[in-house]
């Protein structure tokens, strides 16, 4: 695991060193996203937590910390938000089972402590979990992308929000829970990072690297690129800045980040195959 964690630290900041600016999604700081639903959520007591595989997710939680101090890394007012509730979570879990362990314990003379070395264990390793995420919850607020020309980003959030809406582009997350856990509303945070990455390339003439696990991200992008080759200019800018400036989309699998997907790239083919269009036309 030590390996994966190395492996992980040196793509990420290879990745901040090679590109311009940076959005991050909350979903690049574990290895999997159903590290919570696997290890976590139905578990009552400290006992029966995999003290490894939450020693495994510290490791990764720091490394994402040390990620986002970077100066070119930045994340989106809805990001924080989805972090702060995931962090709850897991304070609240903590909570309900220190008063589990409280109800079922009986005091055994024989033991220097009321708590076993096991029950111990678990609720060190839960505890220093939640110490880091508490660490990174501080420090993404201090790394807040903010759009200065509202109307534009608003509009470009709105094109987002239209995309996601199609067929097969995102899952309704609403619909899933964890146990007794449901996620109450869907915060269109996938469409606030698509929209703030397309805002830094046309407005600021940025290039601009999402980095995520999520695929639905990777598709409402590609929708949104799909769309602006079409047009020339939007809210007055000129749509070429998405060549020369491009949106990207690192995806992380578990195991290694790869590049899906480059405007640049993207819309030099759509353009080729549009004037070819237009020359079997003529």
């Amino acid at each position: 695991m030590k390996e994966l964690v190395r492996l992980y630290r040196d793509q990420l900041f290879e990745i901040a060193g090679n590109e311009n600016y940076i959005i991050s999604d909350n979903s690049i700081s574990s290895r999997t996203d159903q590290w919570f639903k696997t290890y976590i959520w139905d578990k009552r007591r400290f006992r029966n937590l995999d003290v490894s595989a939450l020693e495994n997710q510290e490791l990764f939680a720091k490394v994402f910390n040390d990620f986002i101090l970077l100066d070119n890394v930045f994340v989106t007012p809805k990001v924080v938000l989805e972090f702060k509730y995931f962090r709850k979570l897991i304070r609240d879990k903590i909570v309900f089972m220190d008063e589990n362990e409280k109800q079922r314990e009986v005091y055994n003379e024989s033991r220097q402590s009321l708590l076993n070395e096991k029950v111990k264990r678990g609720k060190e390793s839960i505890e220093d979990l939640y110490l880091i995420l508490s660490k990174i919850y501080r420090n993404l607020k201090q790394s807040l992308f903010i759009p200065s020309l509202e109307p534009t980003y608003k509009n470009l959030e709105e094109r987002a929000l239209g995309v996601a809406k199609k067929p097969g582009v995102k899952i309704n997350y609403t619909l899933l829970r964890y146990g007794n856990y449901k996620k109450d509303e869907d915060l269109h945070t996938d469409e606030e990072i698509a929209a703030s990455a397309f805002y830094n390339s046309l407005v600021n003439h940025s290039s601009t690297s999402i980095i995520t696990s999520d695929s639905d991200i990777m598709k409402i992008v590609r929708n949104m690129a799909r769309k602006f080759s079409r047009m020339e200019t939007f809210g007055g800018f000129e749509i070429e800045s998405l060549m020369n400036h491009p949106v990207k989309v690192y995806f992380f699998n578990g195991e290694r980040f790869r590049l899906r997907f480059d405007s640049s790239y993207s819309f030099h083919l759509l353009l080729n195959d549009k004037n070819q269009f237009l020359d079997e036309v003529v």
